[in-house]
């Protein structure tokens, strides 16, 4: 399936050549959709919301979820089991796609299978796409080969590298943010698979006229005076050392 050519190098998504996907069937699988707010699932809510609303395909999306969601979700979601992950109690872990969930997807009848993220719930994913000859794309949204050294086990890399590479290879499309990180990973993938999904910013909802003097003013910010905000949440591996060292 090559829907994905019309993600052109600069990350824009072409404006023609979509009415083919009107009833195009989704089978989304992430560690987190909904249950906790961070950058990757607002990324893949708002692909959900413009795959539904503006180009009339139909989105299931398998991911663990909890009692007290940060967000309604977009698309149909379906619960999967989970555990709290170990040491980061915040995330939920799934740990496979159980049958129950397997029957729902033969049932759904997807045309294409999205892997989110290289747990193992996506891998499962992946390998019941291949057992249903069903296209799969990956979108990378964070680099986990990178978490370890912020934990003092740098040793670690090289096996977390070989585990993404393994999962990224099985997909036939791989989706990244930014060009930089696509030729970083042209060596291992090469160029054929690798498309640019970029990111934007939401002019409406951060536009200048949102200012509030007298916020600034209640943090002795001054007028003229420019203001660095962080924006990401507050764990090591977002490199806030990184931004006190520059503010400092």
């Amino acid at each position: 399936m090559n829907d994905t050519r019309t993600v052109v190098g600069d990350g824009s998504l072409a404006r023609d050549g979509f009415d083919h996907l009107a009833g195009l069937k989704v089978a989304m699988f992430t560690g987190n959709y909904n249950y906790l707010k961070e950058g990757a699932n607002q990324a893949l809510n708002k692909l959900v919301a413009h795959l539904e609303s503006r180009l009339g395909a139909e989105v299931r999306i398998y991911s663990p979820v909890t009692d007290t969601p940060a967000f309604e979700p977009e698309g149909t979601l379906v619960p999967v089991s989970s555990i709290a992950l170990p040491g980061r109690s915040e995330f939920r872990l799934a740990l496979g796609l159980p049958g129950s969930a397997r029957q729902e997807i033969r049932a759904f009848a997807p045309d294409i299978v999205h892997v989110a993220s290289p747990d193992i719930l996506c891998n499962r994913a992946e390998t019941f796409a291949r057992q249903l000859n069903l296209p799969i794309i990956a979108s990378l949204h964070t680099r986990f080969e990178t978490y370890p050294e912020y934990y003092h086990m740098g040793f670690l890399r090289p096996l977390v590298e070989r585990l993404l590479d393994r999962f990224y290879e099985r997909a036939d499309t791989i989706l990244v943010p930014t060009a930089g990180i696509a030729q970083e990973m042209v060596a291992r993938h090469g160029s054929d698979k690798l498309r640019v999904w970029g990111r934007g910013v939401d002019t409406a909802l951060f536009d200048p006229v949102r200012r509030d003097d007298g916020w600034r003013r209640a943090h002795g910010i001054e007028p003229s005076e420019a203001v660095l905000l962080f924006f990401g949440r507050l764990v090591v591996e977002k490199g806030v050392d990184c931004f006190a060292e520059t503010l400092a």
